[in-house]
């Protein structure tokens, strides 16, 4: 998925002009090819973790005689844990170090998985859900900022896109091997993997993982600076020189994305990042369950959220591409529009076999989940760079209150007993919303106002 610009990915203070300039000009070489592969690692077992509740539901559905409303609160538990985590470990890693603070996210959301395991209760499983997803939210801004830092300048973007494909691709495999894996060994099984794996990964991490040198620099660790440094070539002869530095006497606060020229964007940035991750978390995680419900084996149903994760994978990179050449509000809200024709399709064409669902879910996937991913860029692109990285973070807080809502709001349709094809149908209805606000921010935009 498009890596999302999260609250934390920012230290207390910018980097001097000159080590800056030292990082952002530096050609691509090993030492970015390593610590791109040790992220791209640490979000794949963060996406495995995430989303491994839901492979397990449709077992637990039978295990536990749970009722399917009551799987609502269990998938909001740990997204909520994954909120607070985002919003809250940013600070931490300005006193302690970005290094730290993710190795210590992985080896908590490893532990909770690890006991996971052992749970006899929804309330249980719910608790350790929750305490496992403030590590899972911890980690990503801290990776994110890391790969962002050390990134040569004209290979940024795809840097950082690079390293984050990881989560859905964590996702992706620990689904299309969950089935075998319960069949054999239980649902319990899921859970010890999801935990082995990220503390052998910390494991390794701690040894492999570069601590951000902007930090660094701050403590006046200058020997492990240097050591960094030196496993980095110089720029070249042809770079331009650092830039000035800047001077500012004021604070950005939450309350400067609301002077006159901002408002609108921001209040409509904001419901955007809310409507997209509600509908993304509410189909990562009742997929499973709804087409149990309606009659596909519980392999097939997995299999379903394997390829909404690759839907978006290919259509964030598509879209991503496609964003450089052509109107950027124009092109998403395109994207959501054949999206919301998609996901009602999807709830339309249930009785019509399994080839045309698993076929509907890639296009859901494709649409409403690529388009979701390329969401941060409008905060990236079109704020102030004053307020960039305020705004980037708030956005993605009511992004999260939105992976939140949107489990618990299928919970609450499911008791209402809506089948399948109903619920899906109505899922069309923020993708439609979402194109709505889509056009509404390209005409308040900050650049266009500029």
């Amino acid at each position: 998925m498009r890596p999302p610009v999260q609250m934390g990915a920012r230290m207390r203070a910018d980097p001097p002009p000159d080590l800056a300039h030292r990082l952002g000009a530096a050609p691509f070489g090993g030492f970015h090819l390593r610590l791109i592969a040790m992220c791209f690692l640490i979000a794949a077992v963060d996406g495995f973790d995430t989303q491994c509740i839901s492979f397990v539901a449709p077992t637990l559905l039978k295990e536990w005689a749970m009722s399917r409303a009551a799987f609502g609160p269990l998938f909001s538990a740990g997204l909520f844990g994954t909120m607070l985590g985002a919003m809250t470990l940013a600070p931490v890693a300005d006193r302690l170090g970005r290094k730290p603070v993710a190795l210590g996210c992985v080896v908590l959301f490893g532990v909770m998985s690890l006991l996971s395991a052992t749970a006899d209760s929804a309330q249980t499983l719910g608790i350790y859900r929750f305490i496992g997803g403030i590590g899972l939210g911890g980690v990503i801004p801290n990776i994110i900022a890391l790969v962002s830092e050390y990134s040569p300048h004209r290979h940024r973007a795809t840097t950082v896109v690079a390293m984050f494909v990881g989560f859905p691709l964590g996702a992706m495999a620990g689904g299309a091997a969950s089935h075998g894996i319960i069949e054999h060994y239980g649902w319990q099984a899921i859970f010890i993997l999801g935990g082995v794996l990220p503390l052998l990964l910390a494991a390794i991490a701690a040894l492999a993982l570069a601590e951000s040198a902007r930090f660094l620099a701050s403590r006046g660790r200058e020997a492990a600076l240097q050591k960094i440094l030196a496993q980095i070539p110089p720029p070249s002869g042809n770079a331009p020189p650092p830039p000035a530095p800047a001077h500012s006497t004021h604070r950005t606060t939450v309350g400067t994305l609301f002077t006159a020229d901002l408002r609108a964007w921001t209040l409509l940035l904001w419901t955007l990042s809310f409507l997209g991750m509600l509908l993304t978390y509410f189909l990562i995680n009742w997929t499973p369950l709804l087409l149990v419900a309606a009659g596909f084996p519980q392999e097939n149903a997995i299999m379903a959220v394997v390829l909404l994760n690759a839907g978006g994978v290919t259509g964030g990179l598509l879209i991503g591409r496609l964003l450089d050449r052509v109107n950027v509000f124009a092109m998403l809200a395109v994207a959501f529009g054949l999206g919301a024709i998609s996901v009602f399709a999807l709830g339309a064409t249930l009785g019509l076999g399994l080839t045309v669902t698993l076929i509907m879910t890639v296009v859901t996937g494709f649409t409403l989940f690529g388009g979701q991913m390329n969401f941060p860029g409008l905060t990236a692109n079109y704020y102030p760079v004053q307020v960039r990285s305020t705004g980037a973070g708030w956005a993605m807080a009511f992004g999260r209150l939105g992976s939140v809502v949107g489990p618990l709001l299928g919970g609450a349709l499911v008791a209402l007993a809506l089948d399948t094809a109903q619920l899906l149908k109505l899922a069309a209805i923020p993708s439609a919303l979402a194109v709505v606000v889509l056009l509404l921010l390209a005409r308040v935009s900050p650049e266009r106002r500029r």
